[in-house]
């Protein structure tokens, strides 16, 4: 965020100096602010990791070497080109060096340079993709893609304002500022008529101000092409994030018409339909946004099988470890362990979504899951010495743990007291289960003979 903030600041502010604005504290402190972020954010590239081929690199040498053949070289010379006329700014406002303001006055024919800094752009597109992972609602995708297309052709269209006032510069006795009346005027209606010349020259709204000399007719000429396109891939873009999202909205809503149409043929009574029809839109919000354990995403599909089960067991690890004979294995780093933790995630766990008031297991039914509570509250029912009790599970919570190793039956009942309560269910071979526990007991073995 803070190299999306400095490089707009590069980006508006830096062109805005064309127009000589006069001298404030404000500009003074961001230009600061901004050379001393740059600089940060220079020594902080050469410690950072980088991928290669899909591999973390976090070797010190290779992380230096790579920033220094990427962007090191390029942020070192625009570092120093800005503190060289921040120098430059502190002795032109020393009155008392007149030799030196005479130097600093010869080195202004050189102050194009500073414009240099514009091409930080370039890490736009990187910031940009971080941006976009903090989206997982296609529709918040779609709308952050529609406002970044505006403040892009905003962005374009300043930068062309500032050079079309620079082009006027290179040429002070006739340019279209002298034969528009502008070349005296205030620095803010300066800004702002070659500001109406960019939009004008992209196909909205007029303007009066004609080419007066060469320079001005090839710039012209440029940027008409360059209008061209943009209005071309600008309106093409916005049309297509727009279908877009009107045909989410549309899928969205033929879906649930189905449902609607589907309840009131079969005869579903109000209540039910509408607890059923509640409970889905909060499903499919879910499923929209890849937050749901079921949702498809079809780029896992080329994982390797290994780093599937690396998945696997990472999103379902936190509610394993909740059974106090897994959290002692973990963590660990030991491979065999690991690989028959992957394989209960992988083969002994799934996902269960209640809605509220469902009824999870009643009393005296077989017992052949362990449940393991992710969110939402659950509440268990049962009878101590003639008196029905009621006990919140916690976070922490487990239930029926012992039928994964005997046969048993549920002692009470389990109902979901709200909706998009979640829970995992564990059930596995037993087999598989005393495997673990002569794992376990090998291990603790182990640890006693150390």
């Amino acid at each position: 965020m803070l190299v999306a903030v400095c490089v707009l600041h590069d980006l508006v502010i830096i062109p805005v100096y064309v127009f000589d604005p006069p001298e404030n504290v404000p500009l003074k402190v961001l230009e600061w602010m901004t050379q001393l972020f740059w600089q940060a954010d220079l020594i902080v590239g050469g410690f950072t990791g980088f991928y290669r081929q899909g591999t973390l690199i976090l070797d010190l040498r290779k992380s230096a070497w790579q920033y220094l053949i990427t962007w090191g070289t390029f942020d070192l010379g625009l570092v120093i080109m800005g503190w060289l006329f921040i120098l430059l700014d502190l002795v032109e406002d020393d009155e008392g060096q007149a030799d030196l303001i005479a130097w600093s006055r010869t080195l202004r024919a050189i102050r194009f340079l500073r414009f240099v800094r514009v091409l930080r752009w370039l890490k736009l597109r990187g910031v940009t993709e971080a941006f976009k992972e903090l989206f997982h609602s296609n529709i918040a995708f779609f709308y952050y893609s529609l406002i970044s297309a505006g403040l892009r052709l905003l962005i374009l269209n300043h930068l062309l304002a500032c050079c079309w006032w620079g082009v006027a510069l290179m040429n002070p006795d006739e340019n279209w500022a002298r034969d528009s009346g502008f070349w005296d005027a205030p620095v803010l209606d300066q800004y702002l008529t070659s500001l109406n010349w960019s939009f004008a020259m992209l196909g909205v709204g007029l303007s009066s101000i004609r080419s007066t000399n060469t320079l001005e007719i090839a710039f012209f000429v440029i940027v008409a092409f360059r209008s061209l396109m943009t209005y071309a891939t600008l309106v093409s873009s916005i049309t297509s994030l727009t279908s877009q999202l009107s045909k989410i909205k549309e899928d969205e809503t033929s879906e649930f018409r189905l449902l609607r149409s589907y309840m009131a043929y079969n005869n579903i009574g109000a209540e039910l339909s509408h607890k059923i029809l509640r409970f889905l839109q909060h499903q499919y919000h879910l499923r929209q946004e890849a937050k749901s354990a079921h949702a498809n995403v079809p780029l896992l599909q080329l994982l390797s099988p290994t780093l599937r089960r690396e998945l696997e067991f990472a999103r379902n690890s936190g509610p394993m470890e909740k059974l106090d004979f897994i959290n002692e294995l973990l963590p660990t780093d030991d491979l065999q362990v690991l690989q028959v933790m992957q394989d209960l995630a992988v083969n002994a766990m799934t996902d269960l979504v209640a809605a509220t008031k469902d009824v999870i297991f009643l009393c005296g039914r077989t017992a052949d899951h362990a449940f393991l509570k992710i969110n939402g509250p659950l509440s268990y029912f049962y009878s101590q010495e003639d008196e029905e009790k009621q006990l919140a599970l916690t976070e922490e919570s487990w239930v029926s743990e012992i039928c994964l190793w005997a046969n048993s039956v549920y002692q009470g009942d389990l109902v979901a007291e709200d909706v998009s309560s979640s829970l995992a269910e564990m059930r596995m071979e037993k087999t598989a289960f005393f495997g673990l526990l002569v794992l376990n007991n090998f291990i603790h073995t182990v640890l006693i003979n150390k």
